[in-house]
């Protein structure tokens, strides 16, 4: 589960800026919508809200790229100058930021044992790594480094300098102990690999992606997602598909197909089932098909969190509502998930969703090109009771458009056409 997240010079966040998923102490309302994990308390979801540019989007691809540089990292080689080039993206509205290295930097929790990882980087090497953990509270070195130094915490067991030495200027410790059986790295980089699960916007080809995967798992009756709890969903969302059916088929693009079935009146009045590709299904419920099948995986883990961005894509504010409450119910989620969203929704704010000030973030933008991330706690005067939606849209708490009044003509004269002879 995510404790705090940090990145600094990474896009539009020039400085180091922290989200949190720990719950405001203070705050007592809600209580369903977090975990006690010990003397802490978790939240079990987040909404993050911005205007458009404001910086919202590249700060959920941060969590993407500390997984892709975790997951990538041990293919790197200093042979190749700028292996690292496709993950690294500083600040680039000030000349000094460009040559400072990206900070990614989290804490987290791996079966109730509190871990604190973070690296920093540029487009040619890791600058600095460290991993720390707290068995009994205390905080314990596992290990640090700085660039090829490093230092070894006494209950770091493996085969350590071997593992240095091995380790290439633009690669992880983390990610070769990991791959050297060294069984603390492992449990830390098997968390990231199947634990921490940011999603990008998700476009056509990434859900055709997702969606073959999807179809893959249904056919073989794997345990990726319960089906039962899936066609629940699908079916009680006002889809019209009464079931679905999994073909293997032999094609260039994908080895299983998708059909939905619908009901179907005949003429003289009886019921029988329509067969459709997926692909013939609307936008919405393609897109909803791929949503509520990483939803549902997700809450069937433990201790799993998922990112995603622009949640709200192609899904009506009634579902988007429905489906971030299924991470508030403590009688459904039960094994420690977390759902991190960016949106524009604000159907999500309203009274009746129940979310506490600091499950709402903001990302704003100032006139530097500099983005701030802050949550609705940080603001001043906002009582637990007040209109969250109605407030955020007459822009007491930022973090909506500043559309500024100008003077502005559309000219619709046109030139005469000339006759094509």
């Amino acid at each position: 589960m995510i404790l705090e997240f940090s990145v600094t010079n990474y896009k539009s966040f020039k400085d180091k800026t922290t989200f949190s998923m720990v719950a405001d102490s203070s705050d007592k309302t809600q209580e369903q919508n977090c975990f006690e994990i010990g003397k802490t308390t978790l939240l079990k979801s987040a909404v993050i809200y911005g205007a458009n540019a404001s910086g919202k989007s590249n700060f959920m691809e941060a969590f993407g790229t500390m997984k892709n540089v975790i997951t990538n990292s041990a293919t790197y080689s200093s042979v190749n100058e700028n292996s690292m080039n496709t993950q690294y993206f500083p600040f680039e509205f000030d000349e000094s930021s460009l040559s400072e290295p990206t900070v990614l930097e989290l804490y987290f929790l791996i079966d109730g044992i509190k871990y604190h990882y973070s690296f920093s980087y540029n487009e040619n090497e890791i600058i600095d790594e460290f991993l720390y953990y707290y068995p009994n509270t205390k905080q314990s070195l596992l290990f640090k480094r700085k660039n090829d130094d490093y230092e070894f915490g006494t209950k770091l067991k493996g085969e350590k300098n071997l593992v240095k030495n091995v380790t290439d200027k633009p690669q992880l410790f983390l990610s070769n102990g990991a791959n050297n059986k060294m069984v603390q790295l492992m449990l830390v980089d098997d968390y990231f690999k199947n634990s921490f699960r940011p999603v990008p916007f998700l476009d056509k080809n990434r859900d055709t992606n997702i969606t073959n995967s999807i179809a893959k798992f249904l056919y073989k009756k794997s345990n990726f997602i319960d089906y039962s709890s899936f066609m629940n969903l699908l079916t009680n969302l006002d889809t019209g598909i009464t079931k679905i059916e999994i073909e293997k088929v032999k094609t260039l693009k994908a080895n299983y197909k998708i059909f939905t079935y619908h009901q179907y009146k005949h003429k003289d009045g009886t019921l029988t089932e329509q067969k459709f590709q997926l692909e013939r299904e609307s936008i919405g419920t393609q897109k909803l098909f791929v949503i509520i099948s990483l939803l549902l995986n997700t809450l069937k883990e433990t201790d799993c969190a998922i990112m995603i961005d622009e949640f709200e894509r192609s899904l009506h504010p009634q579902i988007s509502k429905f489906l971030l409450s299924l991470f508030n119910n403590k009688d459904i989620n039960k094994n420690g998930a977390q759902l991190i969203i960016s949106t524009h929704d604000t159907e999500l704010l309203s009274k009746e969703n129940n979310l506490r000030r600091d499950q709402v973030w903001f990302v704003e933008k100032d006139e530097f090109g500099v983005s701030d991330l802050f949550s609705l706690t940080d603001v001043e005067g906002v009582r637990k009771d007040v209109p969250f939606d109605k407030w955020y849209l007459s822009n007491r708490f930022g973090g909506v458009p500043n559309l500024k009044t100008f003077n502005f003509k559309i000219n619709f004269e046109h030139e005469p056409q000339t006759e094509i002879e």
